[in-house]
């Protein structure tokens, strides 16, 4: 199965966005929208679980941070597609950090080479 047929179970195929927390590229995720990409980044749940983590030892955001969500660049499509084909079969939708994130083992980071 392709990663195109595996993005998030739903039916017809949306577009890849990146969640940016104080201007860096933190988080890419797939929504049928900018419209639902928008609900995604303004989601509480996520802003208290995205709280949670560090990268280096310092939070990724806090309850005050800038949250601004922007269609994928293709690097950062080709780093979620990689991340799709290498995560285990799920009904949910994807999440894919962009950022190293502590104590989290990086399965991949990009595109492998050919």
């Amino acid at each position: 199965m392709s990663a195109r047929e595996r993005l998030s179970g739903r039916d017809g195929i949306g577009a890849i966005f990146v969640l940016e927390i104080e201007g860096r590229p933190t988080l890419a995720f797939e929504a049928r929208d900018r419209t639902e990409a928008l609900q995604i980044g303004r989601d509480a749940g996520l802003r208290m679980n995205l709280m949670e983590f560090t990268s280096k030892g310092v939070s990724i955001c806090s309850s005050e941070s800038t949250f601004n969500i922007r269609l994928a660049r293709q690097t950062e499509i080709e780093v979620f597609k990689n991340a799709i084909e290498v995560a285990p079969k799920c009904d949910q939708p994807t999440m894919t950090f962009l950022i190293g994130i502590d104590g989290l083992v990086v399965v991949t980071v990009g595109p492998e080479s050919t």
